[in-house]
């Protein structure tokens, strides 16, 4: 049996979507009605690509010209010349070096989820609400009833799961919005390429414990890549709370207890990298860890 494996997509304006300064200002210019139309067209054909618009022509990436995004929109080739310029001036539009257009609100504005997990969430949900209903109604309603009763139900249960799903994906769009802005703020300019990576990891554990591989890196002053490290060693080991990464780095401070010394746990992905012998990358980086306490150590007794 085929599965239906396709991820549906979604574009969410906030109620607000219409009163915000950026979108005011395009409506006050001349023909700023069809900029905000063309806008938001860019905006639903770049949902499957994490917001980002590129012509895949054989094996090359091919940039769209004002002519090719004329008929992806159905929009007029003025209108498109003029608002893309003006989509760049005011930071809506990025052109990437590799000339895809990124459009750099479409995290605040996308929802998801796979065909499975919807049919799934509605499946239990119903389910759940069948049962209740059932023990309330059996002792009036009749088995040609049930139907009907049913069909209230579907009704019911497709406005709760709009509402939930809403509730949830404005939550995760909130964490992600909170991690990229303490990305910029400690590691500096933020890349569409790490704001994936940021995601991806968010998805597979949590957005808290991608807040805490870089807190880590920014202990030992390293950059990204080091926390990403973090982030694929607690994957490797099916770690997606806190709690379980605090327990974690509890098991492991224990198991170095007989050398009397705090040592960070070491990043799979850094101990096999490097021309070394395999087998001796384990100690090379925890004593790389341990003269870096021992300098700390003999700073803080003024040796």
């Amino acid at each position: 049996m085929e599965v239906n494996n396709k991820r549906y997509y979604w574009l969410k304006l906030n109620e607000n979507f219409f009163e915000d300064d950026t979108i005011q200002w395009l409506e006050e210019q001349e023909n700023g009605d069809k900029y905000v139309i063309f806008y938001l067209k860019l905006a639903l054909k770049s949902l499957q690509d994490n917001g980002k618009l590129i012509r895949y022509v054989g094996e090359k990436l091919m940039p769209y010209d004002v002519k090719a995004l004329s008929k992806l929109t159905n929009t007029d080739s003025d209108t498109v010349k003029v608002a893309m310029n003006l989509f760049v001036e005011i930071g809506l539009v990025e052109i990437l070096d590799t000339g895809e257009l990124f459009m750099k609100q479409i995290e605040e504005m996308t929802g998801s989820e796979t065909a499975a997990a919807k049919r799934m969430r509605k499946s239990r949900a119903k389910q759940k609400l069948l049962e209740q209903t059932v023990d309330k109604t059996s002792q009036c309603y009749s088995d040609v009833h049930k139907s009907d009763t049913e069909k209230e139900i579907e009704k019911e249960l497709d406005i709760e799961l709009d509402k939930e799903q809403d509730k949830s994906n404005a939550t995760t769009a909130d964490s992600l919005k909170a991690l990229y802005q303490f990305y910029q703020e400690n590691f500096g300019i933020i890349t569409p390429y790490i704001q994936d990576d940021i995601k991806d990891y968010s998805e597979l554990q949590s957005p808290e414990l991608v807040q805490l591989a870089m807190e880590k890196a920014l202990d030992k002053q390293k950059p990204w890549s080091y926390a990403k490290g973090i982030l694929k060693n607690w994957l490797t080991k099916n770690i997606k709370t806190l709690d379980q990464a605090q327990a974690e780095e509890v098991q492991f401070n224990n198991s170095r207890k007989n050398r009397g010394m705090y040592v960070e746990p070491v990043p799979e992905w850094m101990k096999q990298q490097g021309n070394s012998k395999q087998s001796s990358n384990t100690q090379v980086y925890e004593e790389i860890d341990e003269v870096e306490l021992m300098q700390q150590l003999n700073e803080l007794m003024g040796g």
